[in-house]
């Protein structure tokens, strides 16, 4: 226990201290170098002149150049191949029990760097070629040595075999011998200054003309990735956000909670507002009691399982929380490979645990995808001959994972516009609901005759009162001044007597939704028993008493179906009308006061 909390808190002190951990620069492509081969042709003219170990001394030599001369480019991190036995035999002596496992700066075994990029060399030519001239008149012969090699290098990307680049180059050296006695001196010991000078000055060619060969961004075909996508500023605030693991792989319970800590732990603070622990609990409590859904409530982790086989009930959990966005983590797969290796100076037996996890980041309520991705992890547990263990590599994995998820996570969410405007500040939209081609006409009161008449213009119907949802949250009242972030939402408009009216709304500051609702089958067939009376009526007559009952009924009616007539919805005004209309007072107007009409002649 104790050593997973350190491990924890490890990890979250890292990520504090470490300027811009969520936003790394591109590290340099590793280049493992193969052991230099040398050609049949190469190796036989060496043999004839008596030269086999002169021309082994030089490819050990260049073998040893090799890394140097490339890490020297500035382009490629090399990564070792041709001293495995002596890593392994570090890494083993770690797992020994004779070094301390908390010690950062102890061997781990299986975490040798892998590479894309290959780089395999060929000698294809070893040249010793002399020089002689003489002097007569001193009596003296002097001779010059010259030791020349020439090597091909081709790059690889190891996981296609396509070649990166394919160039020739050459070393050489040479030295100047006072030979009074003029012997021949051809196929004699090559000093040690000229076998380095050869060497550095191959590997130095090699290394040279294999960048000029790459493009000039270092882009190598089939070994890079997409171009990052922009960052997005910083928002006004974190988005609240409710963090789910849900277990596929059938990893112990407590271990499906520690994945929770990591990934909390790793996501970008600055853009991330997580609910606490205890509310996710409490959630829970609350959340499916009874149904498939429904778990023990002795056994929290085991209910959360069961209410995140569905997404949708994922969705409804973190509405229930009071979330925005939702980070939904599945661990799928937990599985081990075994295999045995005999080569590069090396014997094993090896089985890799390998943890998949994959993650959703969504909008609650709008189900909009802010990112996704999978991430996975291994670790090897190795036996050789000089080393027996038994490790469960788990909490590791679970670790490495989490905070992969969480990082990935920050960056999808930094590069996402969605996410940048769902935390945007709330602005005040106006959503004012309409009935769908219901109208009636305006009735009103003649002052300068104490007489009812019909006007000319029709009016739409409005709801008294129709509550108004946005991401499965009731914000307030049709007709009122709400507050929503800018961007895409989930808006669902409701009423009694009123089918819902429910769309995906892009809202932007200041707007004004207008929303047609339509009335049920039930209430819309009382409607219409009622409304023949007034389609009867025409336009610009005087009422008399029986007909100004009626409608008294008729508003009656109206107000008892929670409708409302709505004043912006006039068609006509004359503004020569003399203002001796006023509505009727018992006429269900929603704002009451005068409102011109155009009266019939």
């Amino acid at each position: 226990m104790q050593s997973r909390l350190a491990a924890f808190v490890g990890a979250v002190l890292a990520l504090v201290a470490v300027p811009g951990a969520f936003a790394q620069a591109p590290a340099k492509p590793a280049l493992a170098i193969a052991q230099p081969k040398v050609s049949p042709a190469a190796t036989d003219g060496a043999a004839q002149r008596g030269q086999p170990v002169e021309l082994n001394r030089l490819v050990n030599s260049f073998a040893a150049q090799l890394i140097p001369e490339f890490m020297a480019t500035g382009r490629f991190q090399a990564v070792a191949r041709s001293d495995m036995d002596a890593l392994q035999k570090e890494q083993d002596f770690t797992g020994s029990g004779n070094v301390d496992p908390n010690d950062p700066e102890a061997a781990q075994p299986g975490r040798i760097k892998g590479s894309r990029l290959l780089l395999v060399t060929t000698i294809d030519d070893f040249q010793d070629r002399e020089e002689r001239a003489t002097f007569p008149g001193v009596d003296q012969a002097m001779t010059r040595r010259t030791v020349r090699l020439t090597a091909s290098a081709t790059l690889y990307d190891s996981s296609t075999g396509a070649v990166q680049a394919s160039v020739t180059g050459e070393g050489s050296a040479n030295t100047v011998l006072a030979d009074p006695s003029g012997r021949e001196v051809r196929g004699g010991a090559v000093t040690e200054p000229m076998v380095r000078d050869v060497a550095v000055a191959l590997a130095k060619d090699l290394a040279k003309r294999v960048i000029a060969a790459l493009p000039a961004d270092g882009a190598m075909g089939g070994a890079g990735g997409a171009g990052s996508m922009a960052e997005q500023p910083l928002p006004e605030r974190p988005l609240r956000t409710a963090v789910f693991v849900k277990d596929r792989a059938a990893v112990p319970a407590d271990k499906v909670m520690v994945m929770n800590d990591f990934i909390v732990a790793g996501l970008d603070p600055r853009r991330f507002a997580v609910m606490s622990r205890e509310d996710l609990l409490n959630a829970v409590a609350r959340f499916a009691i009874q149904g498939e859904n429904a778990g023990t409530e002795s056994d929290p982790q085991k209910q959360l399982d069961r209410i995140l086989s569905d997404e949708a009930n994922a969705a409804s959990l973190a509405r229930a929380m009071g979330a925005e966005a939702m980070l939904l983590a599945s661990l799928t797969s937990y599985q081990p490979a075994t295999s045995d290796f005999k080569g590069q100076g090396i014997e094993s037996k090896a089985t890799t645990w390998t943890l998949t996890v994959t993650y959703r980041l969504t909008g609650v309520g709008t189900g909009l995808v802010y990112g996704a991705g999978i991430a996975q992890q291994s670790s090897i547990v190795r036996e050789t001959p000089g080393l027996k263990q038994e490790v469960n590599p788990l909490d590791g994995l679970i670790q490495r994972c989490g905070m992969q998820v969480a990082q990935d996570a920050s960056t999808k969410a930094a590069t996402s516009a969605a996410f940048a405007a769902a935390a945007s500040p709330a602005s005040g939209i106006v959503v004012r609901a309409v009935m769908q081609d219901l109208r009636v006409p305006g009735i009103f009161l003649d002052q300068s005759n104490g007489q009812y008449v019909v006007s000319r213009t029709d009016y739409d119907l409005a709801p008294v009162a129709a509550t108004v949802e946005v991401d499965g949250f009731v914000i307030g009242q049709q007709g009122q001044s709400l507050d929503m972030t800018p961007g895409p939402h989930k808006v669902r408009v409701s009423g009694s007597g009123f089918e819902p009216w429910e769309r995906n709304v892009l809202v932007k500051p200041g707007m004004q939704l207008e929303v047609g609702l339509r009335m049920t089958p039930e209430a819309f067939a009382r409607w219409q028993q009622q409304a023949a009376f007034l389609e009867g009526l025409k336009r610009g007559q005087a009422l008399n008493d029986a007909e100004v009952d009626r409608i008294r009924a008729m508003a009656d009616f109206i107000r008892n179906s929670r409708l409302v007539i709505d004043q912006q919805s006039n068609i006509k005004v004359d503004t020569n009308e003399a203002p001796t209309l006023v509505p009727a007072p018992w006429w269900p107007f929603g704002g009451g006061g005068a409102v011109p009409v155009v009266p019939v002649p």
